[in-house]
């Protein structure tokens, strides 16, 4: 069974054969021009990849960039992305805006005149007035901006990178844990399996002499009956597939990757093997052995949920 789309490993990648879960957290800082710029990233389990991104007004451009970096680490997950930007105290180069603040000056003193109030306006209250003053920073163009941004992306990014891998680890292993689990489970469903037919026969005899109908063993028809049910009963295949699906689970687990789908996918299948077993089954010990082993299915199932 191959991987599914968009999971095959991309080359030179230092992570990609690690497990990884779909959640964690990264921060990261970057300074230029006196700015501070801060990136946080989180990210939670989704079947897909879904990129949402927070920017400081006037830099919604570098969105697209951003997205970008995130899906060169992130295969599947919901992330989501926030950037900040602080200047601190005189760390903006200020501008006075002349032609502002000369047609403040010429339109005061017109309405001066109209009114016939004095028309002289103080420096003071000149530069309070709005677009007479301005900041200039780098804050103020995006592409000088991005660098920054990129750095600090990059650093929440990787940070995000190593505690999804931490998890990733610790999920593979009690996985592997549980997969033992199951096998020594199939391994008894294995084991019953050899009884099908004898258990089907003795039944049917049963059913037979509570009806008080006195057949003789070799009779032909009660032999081709036995020889049906025997068929109808017969798990052998369902448990030979059934511990394939569980090598290539074991086998995907080793390799590591983006094998989440994957193992979705072989646990959907692991299921259906096992229900086949339980409803051709008549066998109270199979039976039994089916229900524990589905049980303890749910929660590999569930873990598998968080694998990327």
């Amino acid at each position: 069974m191959s991987p599914a789309a968009g999971e095959r490993r991309r080359p030179g990648s230092s992570d990609a054969m690690k497990l990884k879960s779909m959640t964690g957290f990264g921060r990261g800082e970057a300074k230029l021009d006196g700015l501070l710029v801060e990136v946080e990233v989180s990210a939670v389990n989704r079947r897909q990849l879904d990129v949402r991104v927070a920017l400081p007004r006037g830099a919604a451009v570098l969105e697209s960039r951003l997205v970008e970096e995130v899906r060169k680490s992130v295969r599947r997950g919901a992330v989501s992305l926030s950037v900040r930007v602080a200047a601190p105290p005189g760390g903006q180069a200020v501008r006075v805006q002349g032609d502002v603040a000369a047609e403040y000056v010429r339109k005061l003193k017109q309405l001066g005149h109209r009114l016939g109030v004095d028309p002289s306006v103080s420096m003071g209250v000149l530069v309070t007035l709005p677009g007479v003053l301005t900041g200039e920073s780098a804050a103020d163009d995006p592409e000088k901006l991005w660098p920054a941004v990129r750095r600090a992306a990059g650093v929440a990014l990787r940070e995000l990178s190593a505690m999804r891998t931490r998890e990733g680890s610790a999920l593979g292993a009690d996985m592997s844990r549980r997969l033992k689990r199951l096998g020594r489970i199939r391994a008894r469903i294995a084991a019953l399996a050899g009884n099908t037919a004898l258990k089907s026969r003795e039944a049917l005899v049963e059913r037979l002499e509570r009806a008080k109908l006195a057949i003789p063993a070799d009779d032909p028809s009660l032999m081709r009956e036995v020889a049906l049910l025997a068929d109808r009963s017969d798990i052998s295949e369902e448990v030979v597939r059934l511990a394939s699906h569980m090598d290539q689970m074991a086998a995907a687990l080793a390799d590591g990757g983006a094998v989440g789908r994957t193992l979705d996918f072989v646990c959907q299948e692991m299921f259906r093997e096992i229900n086949t077993i339980g409803s051709k089954s008549g066998d109270i010990a199979v039976t039994r052995r089916v229900i524990e082993f589905k049980a303890l299915l749910e929660t590999v199932r569930e873990q598998v949920q968080n694998l990327e």
